[in-house]
């Protein structure tokens, strides 16, 4: 006699019983209707099913795989409801009070772990009942499966299926690609009906079959359907489901026999109807509980509490904090508490700047474990938090985890908040956290303590993933930690700027500006708005009449910087308008913004670098953008120009020479590259000399601004278009040149094909030291979001590398320069450059070592070449 196996699929039930109409609710207005209405199903399949074994299965609507495949997925549907939202944490609580083991698998949809739960079984010789109303669990109706409505008790089989969809169980994801599913938001082919694709199924058995044929259907529909044949796999893929999940976490749970009894599951639906529902973190399969009142959070405001928690967190093997502030700027702000956690549920908040003089005894105390290396520390985001507590004097050590740039070396692409961690890696949905702007200081301490309490959770499983892949723990922890701790000392020194100068660009700037005004006025006709898109489009359009270069930008009445390029070629104004846009540009970015931004105690700039958010590990300057200021033009050099060395002292500039090219030929082992490198050419000069079929020494200019523009523009994935707006030639010449670099270099052509499609397997790029770019747009619908992640993949593993490489560097020099007990110090890195502040007794020291020391962080094909400058400001030494 076979046994049977029950699942149910419980989040789908209380979205449905907890959305009907009218909402039933206990005097407080907490709504209870899928609470006993869970009760009472629960109570109903015991009796209709006798099973041997059964299991509830939990999810919160996490379905990364398939949000990865196609970002849109589901993004029609709304927030969920607050009564589905309040009543879910204490009907799962009540499951697992039942008896019934409660199953989750974070990241997964439920109906793919109800899947992968039944193949299991079936293959094991069981008889599976599955509970659910998703009408994707139809697929899984045939031999060994049946399935059953949790509303109206109806049980379906195979048969059941066909006679409802007209194809088979296992059509059904063919079926939905083509006729689409608009509530998960999967688009199918344009009037293809029901009525449709059963034909289509009929006729060539599958999708696979009806894409291979595609060239036999005629007239609109199959037009529409072969405009779909890249899409329609990704749409199968959506809607089937996965029976394949790693379920090793959850099979030994699934054999326990129901043990509740009737008066059991009574009682206990009671207590859940007549008093307020248990938290969430209370269920046996998730966290263990968190504070989740203010009551809750210990405040640490008396000698005895602080006392005794100092005490714990010097026996503490690892101690979670979290800092507070209000304030914008990291450099200044000042701290005003922190939470601390010991262990998951063991928190508190100490209210630094509140604590009185009779406490300071204690907030001395407190500071010396601060203090103390040996004490180790995890926090979330290291470089603010030493920040915030060096703002009141106290040098934060002992940091030996940080779970933002742990987060962000796992996955770049997503959020590295602790709201969004706590979801992803620790199945909290419905945060209870309050707002950080709140003006309740008890609410705000009540935040902090369970920041911390967060952090504390998150330490293990973030590094347990780390531990899984070596290459990007080393990213962690020999790259980005030590990065982070040179980033905080360099916002901490700033950078020297002179007001006087920019304020003297700043009127030269508007001068010009004038001037192009005017110049633009003569040419149009009549004046008109050279910052507004809508007045250039309609004055290069409607009043001049000037040609798109393309269809789409005609259609679009585009201004972009590409298209006015190209169209620059027919009228001078496009042109008036790049330096015009151009100007306004750095003067109300740089020359009128930089001025407010020098600190008057230091009279300097201290700028934040954002280190967890490009995904390419690439840093970014904020407050101001140091790497927005144009090197090439003249007004950009004179905004570096008043980035200025104290007396006494030169800045240093130390810029990798065509770093991305030098990777590229390492990467593609394309000989021609490799070659000219290793002379020692002008790589844009040889690269002009192969594609012009021109000896070396007869390069003019003109063909090198080509070639440097080709090497370049490839290299980012650029297609004719954008080459022919970057070289100001026609498309047609730019395809030719494409063409002509590709035949030459065909170690680069080949690399390149093969990391897009090394991409599309992994669904990321990866770097020489197994940086991973994420890429869910190459599994896009959307020509243009899957074009443009294509081309990012081609660049990915270039850019990402130089990321690693400059990275590199700075740990390099900072250690140097530590060893050595230098005053130099590291001001600025922007791109593939670092800037540093040298005092002149220093400085042949410094400009021996850093050459050496940056060329030599990785052994690549060919030389990694430094360019060293060095003068009085930025701008010189550059």
């Amino acid at each position: 006699m076979s046994r049977t196996l029950l699942l149910v699929d419980v989040p789908g039930y209380v979205h449905r019983v907890a959305n009907a109409q009218p909402v039933p609710r206990r005097a407080d207005g907490m709504p209870v209707g899928a609470i006993h209405g869970t009760a009472e199903l629960l109570r109903r399949l015991r009796v209709q099913f006798p099973a041997q074994a059964i299991a509830c299965i939990l999810g919160r609507g996490d379905d990364q795989f398939r949000r990865w495949l196609h970002p849109e997925y589901q993004a029609s549907r709304g927030p969920e409801s607050d009564e589905y939202r309040r009543q879910l944490a204490p009907v799962e609580l009540l499951a697992s009070a039942l008896g019934w083991p409660t199953l989750s698998v974070p990241g997964v949809a439920v109906r793919d772990v109800m899947a992968s739960l039944a193949a299991r079984a079936v293959h094991e010789g069981w008889q599976v009942v599955v509970v659910g109303a998703d009408q994707d669990l139809a697929q899984l109706a045939g031999e060994g499966v049946s399935l059953v409505n949790p509303i109206t008790g109806i049980r379906l089989e195979s048969a059941d299926v066909v006679q409802r969809h007209g194809v088979a169980p296992r059509l059904l994801p063919d079926y939905f690609a083509l006729v689409g599913d608009p509530l998960d938001n999967v688009p199918g082919v344009p009037a293809c009906g029901p009525k449709v694709a059963r034909r289509w199924l009929a006729a060539y058995q599958d999708l696979s079959g009806v894409l291979a044929n595609a060239q036999l259907i005629d007239g609109r529909l199959g037009e529409s359907l072969r405009q779909l044949l890249d899409w329609l796999p990704v749409a199968r893929t959506l809607k089937a489901l996965r029976t394949n999940c790693d379920l090793s976490s959850l099979v030994p749970a699934i054999d326990v026999a129901l043990a509740a009894r009737d008066e059991q599951t009574e009682r206990v639906a009671r207590l859940l109807l007549d008093h307020a529902p248990a938290p969430r973190a209370a269920l046996p399969a998730a966290p263990a509980a968190a504070p989740q009142t203010g009551e809750d959070v210990e405040v640490l405001d008396q000698g005895a509490a602080l006392g005794a928690w100092l005490v714990r967190a010097e026996r503490s093997a690892l101690v979670a904090l979290s800092l507070h502030a209000r304030g914008a700027s990291p450099t200044v702000t000042a701290l005003e508490g922190f939470g601390v956690a010991t262990a998951p549920g063991e928190c508190a908040y100490l209210p630094w700047a509140a604590l009185g003089d009779a406490l300071e005894p204690h907030r001395q105390a407190w500071r010396q474990w601060l203090e103390r290396a040996d004490r180790p520390k995890v926090v979330h985001g290291a470089k603010l938090a030493t920040h915030l507590l060096a703002n009141c004097g106290v040098t934060l050590r002992g940091v030996v985890d940080d779970v933002e740039l742990a987060s962000y070396v796992l996955a770049a692409h997503r959020t590295h908040e602790l709201p969004g961690l706590a979801m992803r890696y620790l199945n909290h949905t419905a945060m209870p956290l309050p707002a950080s702007n709140s003006q309740d200081q008890r609410q705000l301490m009540r935040r902090g303590a369970l920041e911390a309490d967060l952090i504390v959770r998150l330490q293990p499983r973030l590094a347990a993933q780390l531990a899984q892949l070596p290459a990007l723990q080393m990213l962690y922890r020999d790259v980005e930690m030590p990065v982070s701790a040179i980033l905080f000392a360099a916002e901490r020194a700033g950078v020297l700027v002179r007001a006087d100068l920019l304020a003297t660009l700043s009127y030269e700037l508007a001068a010009r500006m004038e001037q192009l005004r005017a110049q633009a006025q003569e040419l149009a006709g009549d004046a008109f708005d050279l910052g507004s898109p809508k007045a250039v489009a309609e004055v290069l359009f409607d009043r001049l009449r000037l040609a798109a270069p393309d269809n789409k930008a005609k259609a679009a009445r585009s201004t972009a910087e590409a298209v006015l390029r190209q169209m620059a070629r027919q009228h001078p104004l496009p042109a008036l308008v790049l330096e015009y846009r151009s100007l306004a540009s750095l003067r109300s970015g740089f020359s009128e913004k930089l001025p407010q931004a020098i600190m008057a105690a230091t009279g300097r700039v201290h700028t934040t670098y954002a280190q967890t958010k490009a995904v390419t590990g690439r840093l970014a300057a904020s407050d101001p953008p140091l790497q927005s200021i144009p090197v090439r033009t003249a007004a950009g050099r004179r905004v570096r120009a008043a980035f200025v060395a104290p007396p006494g002292h030169c800045i240093v500039s130390a810029d990798y020479s065509q770093i991305e090219l030098r990777i590229l030929a390492h990467l593609s082992g394309d000989p021609v590259l490799l070659q000219a490198f290793a002379r020692g050419s002008d790589v844009h000069a040889a690269t002009a000399a192969e594609l012009f079929d021109v000896p070396l020494e007869a390069v003019n200019e003109e063909q090198r601004r080509y070639a440097k523009g080709i090497n370049f523009g490839l290299i980012y994935g650029m297609t004719s278009f954008g080459l022919a707006a970057a070289l100001g030639v026609d498309r047609d010449t730019a395809q030719g040149y494409i063409e002509r670099y590709f035949n030459r270099f065909a170690g680069v052509k080949q690399y390149l094909g093969q990391s897009l499609v090394q991409a599309r397997a992994n669904g990321y790029a990866a770097s020489l030291l197994g940086r991973r770019v994420w890429l869910p747009d190459l599994a896009s619908p959307q020509f243009a979001r899957r074009s443009g992640a294509e081309r990012a993949a081609i660049n990915a593993p270039m850019q990402a590398t130089a990321a690693d490489l400059i990275k590199l560097a700075m740990v390099a020099v900072q250690s140097w320069l530590q060893a050595g007990q230098l005053r130099s110090r590291m001001l600025m890195p922007v791109h593939d450059e670092l800037v540093l502040e040298v005092p002149d007794e220093e400085l042949a020291l410094v400009q021996t070592a850093l050459p050496r020391l940056m060329s030599g962080v990785a052994q690549l094909r060919v030389p990694l070449v430094v360019a060293l400058g060095i003068g009085n400001s930025w701008d010189q030494a550059h």
